[in-house]
Protein backbone atom coordinates (compact mmCIF):
# COMPACT_ATOMS: atom_id res chain seq x y z
CA UNK A 1 0.00 0.00 0.00
CA UNK A 2 1.27 3.65 -0.61
CA UNK A 3 1.73 5.97 2.47
CA UNK A 4 0.30 9.38 1.35
CA UNK A 5 2.17 11.99 3.60
CA UNK A 6 -0.79 14.46 2.21
CA UNK A 7 -2.47 15.42 -0.76
CA UNK A 8 -3.50 19.37 -1.14
CA UNK A 9 -5.22 20.68 -4.72
CA UNK A 10 -7.66 23.45 -5.12
CA UNK A 11 -9.03 24.66 -7.66
CA UNK A 12 -10.55 28.12 -8.17
CA UNK A 13 -13.39 28.43 -10.83
CA UNK A 14 -12.47 31.50 -13.01
CA UNK A 15 -14.48 33.40 -15.45
CA UNK A 16 -11.09 35.01 -17.29
CA UNK A 17 -8.45 32.55 -17.31
CA UNK A 18 -5.78 34.82 -18.29
CA UNK A 19 -6.80 37.69 -16.26
CA UNK A 20 -6.78 35.06 -13.37
CA UNK A 21 -3.54 33.69 -14.32
CA UNK A 22 -1.69 36.77 -14.54
CA UNK A 23 -3.27 37.57 -10.71
CA UNK A 24 -1.60 34.48 -8.92
CA UNK A 25 1.69 35.26 -11.00
CA UNK A 26 2.54 38.95 -11.08
CA UNK A 27 1.13 39.54 -7.77
CA UNK A 28 1.19 36.96 -6.03
CA UNK A 29 4.34 34.88 -7.05
CA UNK A 30 2.89 31.75 -8.21
CA UNK A 31 5.01 29.68 -10.44
CA UNK A 32 2.32 28.26 -13.59
CA UNK A 33 3.18 24.60 -13.63
CA UNK A 34 1.08 24.00 -16.89
CA UNK A 35 -1.76 25.32 -19.15
CA UNK A 36 -4.13 23.27 -21.07
CA UNK A 37 -5.65 25.67 -22.67
CA UNK A 38 -8.41 22.96 -24.53
CA UNK A 39 -9.24 22.03 -21.18
CA UNK A 40 -9.18 25.55 -19.45
CA UNK A 41 -6.98 25.16 -17.21
CA UNK A 42 -3.85 26.30 -15.62
CA UNK A 43 -1.51 24.40 -13.03
CA UNK A 44 -0.23 26.57 -10.21
CA UNK A 45 2.42 26.28 -7.41
CA UNK A 46 3.68 28.08 -4.28
CA UNK A 47 5.97 26.36 -2.00
CA UNK A 48 4.55 22.63 -1.65
CA UNK A 49 1.18 23.19 -2.37
CA UNK A 50 -0.70 23.29 -5.70
CA UNK A 51 -3.95 25.16 -7.31
CA UNK A 52 -5.62 24.90 -10.58
CA UNK A 53 -7.58 27.34 -11.97
CA UNK A 54 -10.68 26.72 -14.02
CA UNK A 55 -12.46 28.80 -16.74
CA UNK A 56 -16.51 28.19 -15.68
CA UNK A 57 -18.58 30.06 -17.61
CA UNK A 58 -20.86 30.23 -14.82
CA UNK A 59 -20.63 32.27 -11.26
CA UNK A 60 -20.14 30.18 -8.38
CA UNK A 61 -21.72 30.89 -5.36
CA UNK A 62 -18.96 29.99 -2.61
CA UNK A 63 -21.47 30.65 0.29
CA UNK A 64 -24.78 28.61 -0.67
CA UNK A 65 -26.53 29.09 2.86
CA UNK A 66 -25.53 25.44 3.63
CA UNK A 67 -22.32 24.71 4.98
CA UNK A 68 -21.75 25.42 8.64
CA UNK A 69 -19.67 28.22 9.06
CA UNK A 70 -17.13 28.53 12.30
CA UNK A 71 -19.50 29.75 15.71
CA UNK A 72 -22.60 28.28 13.97
CA UNK A 73 -23.62 25.50 14.36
Amino acid sequence: MIQTKGVVHFTIPVSDLQRSESFYYDILGLEVVSRVPTAGMVFMKTGNDYLVLGKSDTPINPNSGDQIHAGHG
